[in-house]
C-alpha cells in the first residue's frame, strides 16, 4: 500500500474525519452534535461526551494552533460552564457533575500554545493529528498522536479524587490490576494522590519530597511515566500497561531503585 502525507480542508474534510474516528482518539468518545450556535460565543466545532459521561468540547485547526486556539476554545468553556444545565436538557447522557472537558486537535501545535496549556487549571488535552491518503484508492485515514502537557509544577485546583479518576477504567479486571499496583507503592511508603486535582486523569507518586513517577488511567490499560536520567527528562509516549505482572517487568525496578536511593 502506497500512502501520502495530505493537507484537509477543516470543515468540509477534517470535521467528518475526527467525528467518525472519536474512539482512535479515546475510547468512550461519542459525538452529540457540531457546530452549534451558542451566540456571541460562536459554534464549538464538535460537542461529545466522554466515557464518564462528561460534556467534551471540541476544537479543530487545519493549521499549526497557536494560543488564539487555546482562547477560542475557553471562550465555548466560559459559556458552557454558565449554561449546563440548559444544554443537558437535550442532551440529558451529560451529567452535568463531571468537569467539563476540552480538546484541541490540530496537524501542529506551537511551542507557545503546548506551555500554555500546561499551566491552565483546565481539564484540557491537545492532539495532533497525520492525515495520509492511499495513492491506490484514494482513501484518506487519520493518525493521532496526544501532546505532552503534563507534569508541570505549580498550583492547581481539584478536580477529581483518586476514586473519580479510576473510574476511567472500563473494566472491573483492570482496575483490580491497577489497585494492586497502587497498593504496593503505597506499601513502599510511597505516596499517591491526583495530580493537580486529576487534571487530564494524572495521578503524582512521591517518595517523601520528591516525584518519582506518575499514573494515567485509559480506558483500557494504564500509562505509566518514569523518569529518564540519561535524557533528565520524563519519558513520553509513556508505557503502556494493562496488568500488574507488566508492570512489575517494565516499571516495578524503577520504583524500587527511587526508595532504596533515598532510603
Amino acid at each position: 500500500m502506497k500512502i501520502e502525507k495530505v493537507s484537509l480542508k477543516e470543515v468540509s474534510e477534517l470535521e467528518p474525519l475526527v467525528k467518525s474516528t472519536l474512539n482512535e482518539i479515546e475510547d468512550g468518545l461519542e459525538v452529540l452534535d457540531n457546530q452549534i450556535s451558542i451566540g456571541e460565543s460562536g459554534r464549538p466545532d464538535i460537542m461529545a461526551v466522554d466515557g464518564n459521561k462528561a460534556l467534551t468540547i471540541i476544537e479543530l485547526k487545519s493549521v499549526t494552533a497557536g494560543v488564539n486556539a487555546i482562547a477560542q476554545i475557553i471562550g465555548y468553556y466560559e459559556w458552557f460552564v454558565s449554561n449546563l444545565a440548559l444544554f443537558t436538557k437535550p442532551f440529558p447522557n451529560i451529567n452535568s457533575d463531571k468537569a467539563i472537558r476540552l480538546i484541541v486537535i490540530a496537524p501542529q501545535f506551537f511551542s507557545d500554545t503546548i506551555n500554555l496549556s500546561k499551566y491552565l487549571n483546565l481539564d484540557i488535552s491537545l492532539v495532533q493529528y497525520t492525515a495520509v491518503r492511499n495513492i491506490e484508492n484514494d482513501e484518506v485515514g487519520i493518525l493521532y498522536e496526544d501532546i505532552d502537557i503534563s507534569p508541570e509544577e505549580g498550583p492547581g485546583v481539584s478536580f477529581r479524587s483518586i476514586e473519580d479518576i479510576e473510574k476511567y477504567f472500563l473494566t472491573e479486571g483492570l482496575l483490580s490490576e491497577f489497585r494492586r499496583v497502587i497498593s504496593e507503592l503505597s506499601d513502599r511508603g510511597i505516596t499517591i494522590s491526583p495530580y493537580k486535582g486529576g487534571k487530564n486523569y494524572w495521578i503524582e507518586c512521591k517518595y517523601g519530597d520528591d516525584d518519582i513517577g506518575y499514573f494515567q488511567p485509559r480506558k483500557r490499560y494504564f500509562n505509566c511515566q518514569i523518569y529518564d536520567d540519561e535524557n533528565e527528562k520524563y519519558i513520553w509516549p509513556a508505557i503502556q500497561l494493562r496488568t500488574y505482572d507488566e508492570w512489575v517487568k517494565k516499571c516495578k525496578d524503577y520504583f524500587d531503585e527511587c526508595v532504596e536511593d533515598e532510603d
